[in-house]
């Protein structure tokens, strides 16, 4: 049954199959009439396609080890889907990879091996090696295929398996052959096809040693495309985990993680040193708060203290041996971002204060399944304290969020608490203040359509937050200003610019910045025209893709508002202006206003984003919105030049 839906896949690419269904997946069997396709029907724009993605996992029950064989073939048919051929393999540090091979096989036949000196090792620290090459001969069009082999030890958390692609997908397929004792829970997210079950197979051993195989299998997957506003492509992949829930054999019995207090006993002794302070955490705590008497202000010291004092090292999970013990991180001021926020737990559990650690999972992670107790759902450690009525939720990690903000990363859905009373899934509510940048401009324009500007930009919230950190990123402030406050404006050259409150983290960040734009107008004998000055203009529309299927998801609440003056050159009157505009969304706004008055021509714009989750069947909506936006802010004005006595 499964090879005849195999083949049924494959007959809507070609008009005849000239290979059997056993012959179809075999290295380097390609058929013809695949090999002279030019596009792929049921999506002709795509620049390549993933034939086949097919994957064996076989768990050795005498050498505890888990072997993984994959092999993948795909069709290119633009120059962009060559890309594909660039391959990346990650590894646990203690895996092996074996076996790698790889061709391309032109529409002649004719095939293109990949040598063994063309196979390279990334060392990356810790964690994970990458084995990398780029699988020669590819051209458009063209057919390739790779394969290989792994062997690790970690058999409690198997690798997931993606089902989809960003290109479209005909057939993907994993199997897993489980030996007897072994219980594993598998995870099937955004499956495509509703009520799916995995075909299973019992195959027969020696000595009673049965095993059992089970497939999922899936044909004709659409591509799923990155796109602004999404929490990660990951949340919305057909995906497949497993977790190894028990083992069995004739002298153990062994539970992994069944449930939520499961996963905590496996990971929370790593954090017993900062649940319990000790001696040392107790008088870094009086240090800390000295003769602060007002409880909020002490929670605001200790939290300042951790992000400021005790430097943001490099990411380390927040499981066991990567949890470091609190006299290193207090000795060298330094810590990892699980270690920073366990440390101000422990200093506000010294001050007696209700603080716990809580599991999120943050933004590019993925969100959590509530439903499972898998230890990959989490990737990162904060603070849930419980003062009075009110619950804190505190991330000491990153170094410009003031108190009472978390990055906007954090704010995810949902979290694990890891209560006194046992582990409970918790909401993490969204951000709800909305973050601002307000732009006010002075403009004396020339005659020759150059324009002297004074701009004064204040940020607030995460704008603040992300100003701060993109700062960091440049030499010298003009370069900063240019680069990242007016990218959005060509040919300026700044005078002075100035920065204030880059010491004071709690406040916004203001900056005061004169500047020449030249060739900013068309100038003509009669007329000038110009599109409005708007550092924060919407030059294109970010949403792309005719439609969506999954959620808008906007990371915070933001308002940006912006007001031009302009002083028009002596001899020139306004012949045209764009005329007041308001477009209302539910939980979103435009508006322009132009207006004049004793100060001059004013251009004010706003757009504000209050709403920051949309289904996907607003997506239209939001799309024809921003269409609109960018339409707004390229019309022009028109001045036309008058004669002395004031008449045209």
């Amino acid at each position: 049954m499964r090879k005849a839906v195999c083949l049924l896949s494959f007959i809507f690419l070609a008009g005849t199959i000239r290979l059997s269904a056993a012959d179809l997946f075999k290295w380097g069997k390609v058929d013809e009439e695949i090999l002279c396709q030019k596009s792929y029907p049921m999506d002709t724009s795509a620049a390549a396609i993933v034939l086949f993605d097919i994957g064996e996992m076989e768990i050795d029950r005498g050498t505890f080890t888990i072997t993984t064989r994959r092999h993948c073939r795909m069709q290119v048919f633009k120059e962009s889907g060559k890309k594909y051929a660039d391959v990346r393999i990650a590894l646990w540090h203690e895996d092996a990879i074996s076996n790698v091979r790889a061709q391309t096989i032109l529409p002649n036949g004719d095939k293109i091996k990949l040598k063994k000196s063309q196979i390279f090792e990334e060392k990356k620290k810790k964690e994970y090696n990458v084995t990398v090459f780029s699988i020669p001969g590819v051209e458009n069009p063209c057919v390739f295929e790779y394969s290989y082999e792994i062997t690790s030890k970690y058999i409690s958390r198997l690798d997931p398996w993606q089902f989809q692609w960003d290109i479209p997908t005909v057939l993907s397929r994993i199997s897993i052959l489980i030996p007897r004792g072994f219980s594993y829970n598998s995870y099937l997210d955004n499956c495509p096809v509703r009520g799916y079950q995995p075909i299973s197979d019992k195959i027969l051993g020696p000595n009673g040693n049965n095993r059992i195989q089970y497939t999922w299998e899936f044909t004709n997957l659409d591509a799923i495309k990155d796109e602004p506003y999404m929490t990660t492509i990951d949340d919305y992949l057909a995906r497949l985990r497993f977790q190894l829930d028990s083992y069995k054999d004739d002298y153990n019995a062994i539970t992994f993680i069944s449930t939520w207090d499961d996963l905590v006993k496996k990971i929370s002794w790593a954090y017993d040193p900062y649940l319990k302070p000790g001696n040392s955490i107790e008088k870094l705590y009086e240090e800390i708060v000295e003769q602060e008497t007002g409880r909020m202000q002490q929670i605001e010291k200790l939290y300042q203290y951790v992000r400021d004092s005790v430097e943001t090292g490099e990411y380390n999970g927040i499981y066991g041996e990567n949890i470091e013990v609190p006299g290193k991180v207090m000795k060298s001021r330094s810590g990892s971002r699980a270690d920073k926020n366990l440390l101000l737990i422990g200093l506000l559990r010294a001050g007696k204060f209700d603080a716990d650690p809580l599991l999120i999972s943050t933004r590019s992670h993925g969100k959590v399944n509530t439903e499972s107790p898998l230890l990959d759902s989490f990737n990162s450690l904060v603070v849930r304290l419980q003062f009075g009525k009110t619950t804190l939720l505190l991330d000491a990690s990153n170094k410009y969020c003031p108190f009472k903000m978390m990055p906007y990363s954090d704010y995810n859905g949902k979290g694990l608490h890891l209560s006194r009373d046992g582990a409970k899934i918790v909401d993490v509510p969204k951000p709800t203040a909305a973050s601002s940048g307000i732009a006010q401009s002075d403009v004396v324009m020339n005659a020759d359509g150059s324009l002297k500007v004074k701009t004064v930009v204040r940020l607030e919230g995460y704008q603040n937050i992300s100003a701060r950190f993109a700062y960091e990123d440049h030499k010298e402030a003009k370069e900063f200003v240019e680069e990242e406050i007016l990218n959005e404006i060509k040919n300026i050259s700044i005078d002075t610019c100035e920065i204030l409150n880059l010491d004071q983290k709690e406040l916004p960040l203001t900056i005061n910045v004169e500047y020449t734009v030249d060739n900013f107008a068309e100038v003509t004998d009669e007329r000038i025209y110009f599109t409005p000055l708007a550092c924060q203009a919407m030059t294109e529309n970010k949403f792309t893709l005719e439609k969506r299927t999954y959620p808008i998801e906007y990371p915070y609440p933001y308002v940006d508002q912006e007001e031009v003056i302009y002083h028009f050159p002596e001899g020139y009157i306004i012949e045209e202006r764009p005329s007041p505009k308001r477009i209302v969304l539910t939980g979103q706004e435009f508006s322009r206003i132009t207006k004049d008055d004793a100060k001059g021509f004013s251009y004010s714009r706003m757009h504000g984003v209050h709403t920051i989750t949309y289904t996907p069947d607003w997506y239209s909506d939001i799309k024809n919105l921003y269409s609109e936006i960018v339409k707004a802010d390229k019309e022009q004005i028109v001045l036309k030049k008058v004669n002395q006595s004031g008449s045209k």
